[in-house]
């Protein structure tokens, strides 16, 4: 079964949807009704029925959300976000830095949630699994639904709150809150998408989304570093048992030629006391066998700095970031951060991969985000296998 798993959070319930394991469509739903200032209970059911997962996408309903329509200077997405945010009280009523933003583009659209909550409801959430998206209902719910016209959003709590969005050309064009009184300018409720129920459609949407880029997402700072450094462990190891799988193929290749060329050199055997021919034949396939013990030679030589790289990867903690690693011969000198930079010695030393594991540079601290992190170089051999 898929392990991602997409949230809706409105203010009177959670609407959960877990993807099939191919193709992105809906296995199952669920809805459950919550207290946004005690989500444990809440969440612990969702987790009893749905089960486990390898990661959630959220989407935060309007009742949380202020939207606004904004005109930035003409800049990178990422540089009109941060001006979003270090002023939202040009933009919001009241505010302030507690006030996580997002700008979804190309509508200008500015979304507005309070920081503490979404933390809080994060740190609750990642009880169950990694949290890999936060973003905005209409955001979600436009990835879905690309039937271009108006419709009316639900707002999911009991005093009929509702909102409204507008889809052009398949985006997110247009999105507000409505009162009571205000003029539905014929939106139509929103329809259902391939069996998957409307009020489930905000849920798929995140869920679908998971893996997009941070950019027009709700996230903390905290969790988009932590979202971040997953992002780069997950792509370390494709890229490692890539090149595993590359070397895995040569090597059984190799076997490959070494039984032909056997072969071969039986035929040749019994040709050449009859023909000149079949000698030179002969002569070929033992220049073939040089270069192919050869090939061997570098085979086994390459995979040592893969090995390597494996150890020290398994050994480091999650929170370490390499910036680069330099080898010569059996030794290794690594060079990153780390929130704790004077524990990386002791568990290179007890990890069994390596020896005279010493640190060759004084540690420096600076202030990442909020985060203090401190800078580390290490030196050590590796330790051959008996």
């Amino acid at each position: 079964m898929s392990g991602t798993i997409g949230l809706e959070l409105t203010t009177s319930e959670i609407r959960a949807v877990r993807l099939r394991p191919m193709g992105g469509g809906v296995a199952r739903t669920k809805r459950v009704a919550w207290d946004p200032a005690r989500p444990h209970a809440a969440i612990a059911e969702l987790q009893s029925t749905l089960g486990n997962a390898t990661q959630l996408a959220v989407a935060i309903g309007l009742g949380f959300l202020d939207i606004k329509r904004v005109a930035l200077p003409p800049a990178p997405i990422a540089e009109r976000e941060r001006m979003l945010q270090l002023e939202p009280d040009r933009f919001f009523a009241g505010g302030s830095a507690s006030l996580l933003t997002a700008l979804d583009h190309p509508s200008s659209l500015a979304f507005a949630a309070p920081r503490d909550t979404v933390a809080g409801w994060i740190a609750a959430l990642e009880g169950w699994a990694p949290v890999e998206r936060v973003e905005a209902t209409p955001v979600a719910i436009a990835r879905v639904l690309a039937s271009n016209g108006s419709y009316l959003l639900d707002g999911g709590d009991d005093a009929g709150a509702s909102g409204m969005m507008e889809i052009r050309e398949h985006r997110l064009h247009a999105a507000r809150r409505l009162s009571p009184r205000s003029d539905r300018n014929g939106a139509r409720p929103i329809p259902p998408r391939d069996g998957v129920a409307d009020v489930f459609l905000a849920a798929w949407g995140t869920a679908r989304g998971v893996h997009g880029p941070l950019t027009g997402t709700l996230t903390t700072p905290a969790l988009r570093s932590a979202i971040v450094q997953r992002r780069r462990r997950a792509t370390g190891s494709l890229i490692v048992a890539a090149v595993t799988a590359l070397l895995i193929a040569g090597w059984a290749f190799e076997r490959f030629q070494k039984r032909e060329l056997l072969a071969l050199a039986r035929v040749a055997g019994m040709l050449t006391a009859n023909a000149t021919p079949a000698l030179e034949a002969r002569g070929r396939l033992l220049s073939m066998g040089t270069e192919i013990a050869a090939l061997r030679s570098a085979a086994i030589t390459g995979s040592k700095p893969l090995t390597a790289l494996a150890a020290i990867s398994q050994t480091l903690p999650v929170d370490a970031t390499l910036t680069s690693a330099r080898m010569q011969g059996d030794e290794w000198q690594i060079e990153g951060t780390a929130r704790d930079a004077s524990r990386l010695v002791p568990l290179l030393d007890k990890s069994g991969h390596f020896e005279n594991v010493r640190s060759v540079a004084a540690t420096s601290r600076f202030n990442d985000r909020g985060t203090v992190r401190e800078s580390f170089a290490v030196a050590f051999r590796m330790r051959h296998a008996p």
